[in-house]
């Protein structure tokens, strides 16, 4: 309770003076906290990068995902990021600009051998955009779970065929838990997903210009470039 009180004086505060509210979750990787608590990410070395552009930079705050959503859907100066783009959020949100890119896989053990004659059982964290992306898919059966780690124990533990994530998410997943990610199989791209700035419906386009001029900006001075050596292993950053 302490925390939702917190978080709407900040959001009508920032709204009293007219500025936006840029909120994101940790999703790592992302956006995310290291082990100093500092935050980490492609995604948020980009849009920091942008937003000291910008004439009056937007307040940066953490929160979680649904009331990062909520907010950003209900209130006109509010943006979040990294959100993916799909054909059930086109008309929710103002699309500013692409961030980042990365391809959707399979995961599975070296030793799994697929039977053309059934279907895989896939799992997938519940809610995933994925789901959608993809559609009915009559060579997987999905197996949902609450998170990403789970659906990743579930596949090694045997009770499913192969796990579906993005591939820079899955290596995170199986690094922070100890694993080596040698040793699991990677499909080619099943689909790739792109994740925007993104900001409520009735963003006004002057302020959406603004973030467009500031990714100029930091193409011209190479700030852009620094951050894409950065995490050049890591998900393709685009820029518009």
């Amino acid at each position: 309770m302490a925390t939702r009180f917190a978080w709407a004086l900040l959001l009508v505060g920032a709204l009293a003076w007219g500025g936006n509210v840029l909120t994101t979750d940790e999703m790592p990787p992302y956006s995310f906290r290291d082990a100093d608590r500092q935050m980490q990410g492609a995604a948020y070395a980009l849009v920091t990068a942008l937003a000291a552009r910008i004439p009056e930079p937007p307040m940066l705050d953490i929160v979680p995902w649904a009331r990062a959503v909520e907010t950003t859907r209900s209130n006109p100066g509010t943006l979040m990021y990294p959100l993916a783009r799909t054909p059930s959020r086109e008309s929710s949100y103002s699309w500013v600009m692409p961030l980042l890119t990365d391809d959707i896989v399979l995961v599975s053990k070296p030793s799994f051998i697929a039977d053309p004659g059934k279907p895989m059982r896939v799992g997938v964290m519940r809610g995933s955009v994925i789901q959608e992306l993809l559609g009915p898919q009559g060579v997987m059966r999905w197996d949902e779970s609450p998170d990403q780690s789970t659906a990743f124990r579930k596949m090694v533990a045997g009770r499913t065929d192969a796990w579906i994530s993005t591939r820079e998410v899955a290596e995170y997943i199986i690094r922070s838990g100890g694993g080596d990610t040698t040793q699991y199989r990677f499909s080619s791209p099943v689909a790739r997903v792109v994740l925007y700035l993104a900001a409520n419906p009735a963003y006004p386009a002057e302020q959406a210009k603004q973030w467009q001029a500031a990714m100029n900006a930091i193409r011209q001075d190479g700030t852009l470039a620094a951050i894409k050596a950065r995490y050049e292993k890591g998900p393709l950053i685009v820029a518009p």
